[in-house]
């Protein structure tokens, strides 16, 4: 069912797809590659295997684990994985679980539709990597599936990597353009292997054809290099591609009419400045914060009129030799064009990719994210300076602040000057406070942006259902809230406050496919209950304790599930079907007498009421054991004798076909009321929470983590100093970041959807800005990037005020269309964009020149200064006439100095890691 083995690195499956309305869809697969079997532990059948044994080859095989380009490995469901890590005590944490999980199960990791990975799935969250021979061993011992191969990768700056998501293609040859075949691939594929793999598929002549990549049925461009890899050429996930087959006379059909095309939509051009981006594959993230700059006038005016390429600046090692810039310029004479409606970032990401290969690939990633490292990219590409002079950090030591904020911005500038710098750039004051000899130390630190925390519970809210030990009593749905980082027993006594049965009552389980899929233990965090779980809470009666220890007979706590008999035509099988529940009955009860008291728990799904004297014939069901799967079941004896079952060990009920039919009603759904926990919001109750309340917990004094000290040079040790901010400058053009994602372990985020009332109009920052200012320092929100849904399958759109009409408009992806400016305040706002009022001018409101003509030309005279020429008539820089105010120049971000041992010109050229301490702090 996996992915079919190709040649080469990848996995490759077709499928012939008719684009003709009337056509009919066929799948053709190639054959599946054999399971190799591992020599150690080879052939050891089930019941020879044993917890330790299986424990002791896996960790053996495990030795195998390093990464090696072209080496095979598979992944695994992390729900499976963890129940045998239980069963053998892989870690050697706890007792080992008694039940030995059933087959493998996959199933969940795979778009059951197109028998490929699903795209929402995640490492460690939903799966885990394996090396082969793990897998083999494993799948010889437990079997189930289906396999997922992967192969390790070379990933350029990101070394060896097992590639997770195939490029899915579509490929269409030119003498048949009606039909397309889907096919998977390898990014590290080389040309040269992919078109041998579709000639061979096509029944091509390799030596007659070529490749042309046929993104949105435009020929863009011919891949005529087989060494290169198909990610080298820019080729994106669920594309088109076209073989295109020589004529008889040699000739290619499409050489007089067809070159390096661009995208062509049927749509009307745009007015400058309402262009959209095409997703080009998870790229929403990136297309969000490119809208949000692009409507950043200053910004966009220095790379429309060209002025930017006398501040390229080629030499500086920390950029990318001007290619990023260039890049960002092309697209933006794309965006304020009024030739088309949709732009093409393709170019450009590429670029980004070099320059920060995390972005690499079409994974999802953080608008954030990608907004610091371009503005990062922006400013070390148009640094005016060339060559950067030696810079010391020097204390406070008792000097005014004035004094020590314009010595530590001008040090700044001396080795950071850009664009960036001049509109982005501000400065922090960081207090440090030693908590044992009160020494304080203060430094004047650049930032780019700021990241507020949101002022939001630390608790965790759960929705689960209460199966109460009477069956009569209909099942109550609750909305628990427990501390996010608590476990499952402090779970347990939060339901025991609402409902008043002992906390020891209680089981908690996962309900997946009709089973208990994991029942979960006092001492396991509440981390394990994921936000798609189905939790079941069923009362039984609980254990004797030792102060109620009781002389009757020991009760026996049973998990039931139901089982119904499916019949073919040559055969029949039982499968799984409605509600699983708990029984509690005392350890000597008969069949009869458990019958009786299943009966209890059916009710609710009875066509009629049960006669009242049952002869055996008149049975609605039997009563069978199984394991955890409501497999290998085998019958209980139906008499007078007692039945020999054991505690949380399942049973289940088995209907017949007839049975079914003429007992049970399988449309009823079951009657669940509503507690009233339910309609609180996600954190209950809560007030409003407004941007000041955000910023007043960013400048808040808060003591350093136990993992990030700090060196106090008065008692020569490290220490857990007390620490806070305070706004001294503020840029021109302020990005506030809201903290929406958290980390709840090293694999998991949760993302906050709190609405933030933030202003539009007015935002003043008076009451928050400390260093000296001639004006109130007022802006105007003219932007906003947006993060709507969850962490896995979210989506980024962005709002912006457009500078020709004053208008607002929603850029999602290639859609663009006016909004009303009530919907810019919204719970999906993530990244907000503010324009200080008084460095608004007029001429702002008239559409930028474009000067495409000059796109790609370089200006290399310049190279050799230390310092570019400005063509100031073009763009104007905020920092006229106030160079002797610290408080009016625009600022950067740079190494914060309190670290004493840090060198300040590493620091210094490290622009966005003051951003990421500041934000990191709260």
């Amino acid at each position: 069912r996996d992915a079919q083995e190709s040649r080469g690195l990848g996995d490759v499956y077709k499928r012939q797809v008719s684009t003709q309305s009337t056509g009919e869809k066929e799948r053709e697969a190639a054959p599946m590659s054999s399971s190799l079997h591992t020599q150690l532990g080879a052939g050891m059948s089930v019941e020879q295997t044993t917890p330790q044994k299986e424990k002791a080859i896996i960790k053996e095989l495990f030795k195998e684990n390093t990464l090696k380009v072209g080496k095979a490995y598979y992944l695994i469901s992390s729900k499976w994985y963890q129940l045998w890590k239980n069963y053998v005590n892989l870690n050697d944490w706890n007792d080992p679980d008694k039940e030995r999980p059933g087959p493998i199960t996959n199933s969940e990791l795979i778009d059951e539709e197109k028998q490929i990975l699903r795209n929402n799935v995640s490492e460690n969250l939903d799966f885990q990597i394996i090396n082969e021979s793990v897998w083999n061993q494993l799948h010889a011992w437990y079997g189930g599936g289906p396999p997922i191969k992967r192969y390790a990768i070379s990933a350029g700056f990101r070394g060896v990597v097992v590639e997770l998501k195939l490029l899915t293609l579509y490929v269409v040859k030119s003498s048949d353009m009606a039909n397309q075949v889907e096919v998977q691939f390898s990014k590290a594929t080389t040309v040269g292997k992919f078109l041998d793999e579709m000639c061979r598929i096509m029944n091509l002549e390799e030596d007659k054809v070529r490749v042309w990549d046929y993104h949105n049925n435009n020929r863009l461009k011919i891949l005529d290099d087989p060494s290169r890899r198909l990610d080298e050429c820019q080729i994106i996930d669920n594309q088109k591609m076209l073989i295109e087959e020589q004529n008889e006379d040699g000739n290619w059909p499409g050489s007089d009419k067809f070159g390096a095309g661009r995208y062509h939509y049927d749509r009307d051009p745009t007015p400058p400045g309402k262009t959209g981006l095409i997703n080009l594959g998870n790229t929403c993230f990136m297309n969000s914060s490119i809208q949000c700059l692009s409507n950043t006038p200053p910004l966009a005016d220095y790379f429309l009129t060209s002025v930017y390429e006398n501040d390229v600046n080629e030499t500086n090692p920390l950029g990318s030799g001007g290619k990023m810039a260039r890049a960002y310029a092309k697209l933006l004479h794309q965006l304020w064009s009024d030739k088309t409606s949709v732009a093409e970032p393709r170019d450009f990401k590429w670029k980004l990719e070099k320059f920060a290969p995390q972005f690499a690939g079409y994974q999802q990633h953080d608008s954030q994210e990608l907004l610091a490292f371009l503005l990062d990219g922006l400013h070390e590409d148009l640094n005016r300076i060339r060559k950067k002079p030696y810079v010391e950090t020097k204390e406070s030591d008792g000097r005014p602040d004035e004094v020590v904020a314009k010595e530590a911005w001008e040090g700044h500038k001396k080795r950071n000057d850009s664009i960036v710098v001049d509109w982005f750039q501000g400065q922090l004051k960081s207090k440090l406070r030693c908590p044992d000899c009160s020494k304080i130390s203060i430094t004047f630190d650049p930032f780019m942006y700021l990241s507020l925390p949101l002022p939001v519970q630390t608790t965790r809210t759960i929705k689960l259902t209460v199966f109460p030990l009477d069956p009569s009593v209909t099942p109550t749905k609750y909305a628990i809230d427990v501390d996010k980082h608590g476990t499952i027993f402090e779970l347990k006594k939060a339901i025991s406050a609402v409902t008043g049965a002992p906390p020891a009552a209680y089981f908690i389980c996962d309900v997946y496919n009709f089973r208990f899929f994991k029942v979960f233990q006092d001492l396991e965090s509440v981390e394990m209950i994921q936000e798609r779980d189905v939790i079941h809470v069923h009362e039984t009666i609980p254990p004797p304790t030792e102060q109620t220890e009781s002389t009757a007979t020991p009760l026996l706590r049973i998990p039931v599930l139901n089982l119904k008999e499916e019949y073919y035509m040559y055969s029949s099988r039982t499968s799984l079907f409605g509600v699983p529940f708990w029984v509690s009955v005392p350890a000597d009860i008969t069949y009869s007498e458990l019958y009786k008291e299943l009966v209890k728990h059916i009710m609710p799904f009875l066509k009629n009421e049960p006669e009242k004297e049952e002869t055996e014939e008149k049975r609605m069901f039997k009563i069978l054991e199984v394991d955890n799967y409501g497999a290998e079941p085998s019958d209980l004896p139906d008499n007078n004798s007692p039945l020999k079952l054991k505690d949380k060990k399942p049973i289940a009920i088995l209907y017949s076909g007839k049975d079914l039919e003429k007992y049970i009603d399988e449309k009823k759904k079951l009657v669940i009321q509503e507690h009233s926990s339910l309609h609180k919001g996600i954190n209950g109750e809560e007030a409003k929470i407004k941007l000041d309340d955000c910023l007043n917990l960013f400048l808040q004094e808060e003591q350093l983590g136990p993992d990030d000290p700090w060196y106090c040079n008065n008692c020569k040790e490290m220490r857990r100093a007390f620490k806070k901010f305070d706004l001294w400058t503020l840029p021109n053009v302020l990005v506030i970041h809201l903290k929406r994602f958290s980390y709840r372990n090293k694999h998991w985020r949760e993302k906050i959807d709190t609405l933030i009332d933030f202003p539009i109009d007015e935002l003043d920052l008076s009451d928050f800005l400390k260093g000296p200012h001639s004006s109130p320092p007022k802006y105007e929100l003219y932007a906003v990037s947006n993060h709507f849904g969850s962490l896995g399958g979210g989506h980024y759109t962005s709002y912006c005020k457009h500078r020709g009409d004053n208008n607002w408009y929603c850029f999602d992806d290639s859609q663009v269309s006016q909004v009303n400016k009530e919907r810019v305040l919204s719970s999906a706002a993530y990244v907000l964009f503010y324009r200080r009022k008084d460095s608004i001018s007029k001429e702002e409101n008239k559409l930028p020149t474009s000067t495409q003509s000059n796109i790609g030309n370089n200006n290399n005279n310049n190279n050799n200064n230390n310092n570019a020429t400005h063509n100031n008539n073009a763009v104007k820089s905020p920092e006229t006439n106030t160079k002797d105010t610290p408080e009016t120049e625009k600022k950067t971000s740079e190494e914060g100095s309190q670290t004493s041992n840090v060198d300040a010109n590493k620091a210094a050229e490290a622009v966005t890691t003051s951003s990421q301490n500041v934000s990191s702090t709260n």
